[in-house]
């Protein structure tokens, strides 16, 4: 009877050891709630926090940049290709439509057609593979762009504006090709309401 009337006595003379087990007893939840109430502004602040390069390669690519990617791949894969055959057959090709009469048919169905070959005659042939390159160039940002690279949208737009450049100068009786320059501006525009989406530290 000694002996438990004095573990009674120890346990109400021992205030520290109380505290102790009391506190070892609190829910670990009911722990996190009261830390959230006494820091409200925390959670906030983390929300508030902007993307860390890290984090934003991580969103995933968004539709409207994957419809401008398919249709650069698509619009400058088709230019590219064209303006590579264009440069290694123009020789030929000057030879057939000159000595020949096989587009004559056509040329009297669409004057304008003939119109066209001449100037496509007389434009300097390293032209096309100048051009063949620049459409590859976009082609290329557009492939990093859509594995969400900002380089991409910087390679694409120089590449853009070169092939712009170089149709003034080469081909100055075509004028000022407003119809490329405002199609060249739209997408360039759209691509980069993007480019919060895309990672500048991502090789």
């Amino acid at each position: 009877m000694e002996y438990n009337n004095n573990i009674q006595k120890g346990d109400t003379d021992n205030p520290e050891q109380d505290s102790m087990v009391s506190q070892e007893t609190i829910p670990l939840t009911e722990k996190a709630e009261k830390t959230d109430k006494d820091n409200p502004n925390e959670t906030e602040a983390e929300e508030s926090k902007p993307y860390t390069p890290s984090q934003v390669y991580k969103i995933q690519r968004p539709t409207l940049l994957s419809v401008l990617c398919v249709l650069t791949f698509i619009g400058s894969g088709i230019s590219a290709f064209s303006n590579a055959v264009m440069w290694l057959s123009l020789p030929k090709l000057k030879e057939i439509v000159l000595t020949t009469g096989l587009y004559d048919s056509y040329f009297a169905m669409f004057p304008e057609l003939e119109t066209q070959f001449m100037t496509m005659m007389e434009v300097p042939r390293f032209f096309y593979l100048i051009s063949a390159i620049f459409y590859i160039g976009s082609v290329a940002g557009a492939v990093w762009m859509w594995n969400l690279k900002r380089k991409g949208f910087h390679l694409y737009t120089i590449s853009q504006c070169i092939l712009i450049l170089i149709s003034m100068l080469m081909m100055p009786n075509q004028g000022i090709p407003w119809g490329g320059i405002l199609w060249t501006g739209l997408f360039v525009t759209m691509y980069a309401t993007n480019l919060k989406y895309m990672n500048p530290q991502q090789k």
